[in-house]
């Protein structure tokens, strides 16, 4: 297995999502879960927050929604800002940073999302569903 430091991949959004669950995730939420109605209902209500929110912040459930609400129309997807994922060696995919950019994708329909790699990138075939050049 080889660990290398930083790989940009193109993965099914759908794909992330059931891997991750970002929509049920006490990971980064610390809180209910929450439906992408939520967040399409605050998009349209003007409802937004531009402000990153850190993983150290407690802020209210209604913040995160708003923050996936600016997300679905300003974040651009194009990988200048991917969600950071890392392969652990047992496998297992750890989101870093990014859990309300994946979720604003997965709310606007994006079928495909960059990702930001690191760890045992040799299991992001099987994993990721992605190919790794080597």
């Amino acid at each position: 297995m080889a660990c290398v430091e930083q790989l940009i991949v193109t993965a099914d959004v759908s794909r992330i999502v059931a891997l991750l669950d970002p929509f049920d995730s006490p990971r980064w939420l610390g809180s209910r879960p929450f439906h992408k109605a939520e967040v399409r209902a605050a998009a349209v209500a003007g409802d937004h927050h531009a402000v990153p929110i850190g993983a150290q912040d407690t802020v209210p459930m209604r913040q995160h929604v708003a923050r996936i609400a600016w997300l679905t129309g300003e974040w651009l997807n194009d990988g200048s800002d991917a969600p950071q994922v890392e392969i652990l060696q047992d496998g297992e995919l750890v989101l870093n940073d990014g859990w309300h950019r994946l979720c604003a994708a997965a709310v606007r329909g994006d079928q495909l999302i960059h990702l930001d790699v690191s760890g045992f990138i040799d299991e992001a075939p099987d994993l990721l569903g992605v190919p790794v050049a080597g």
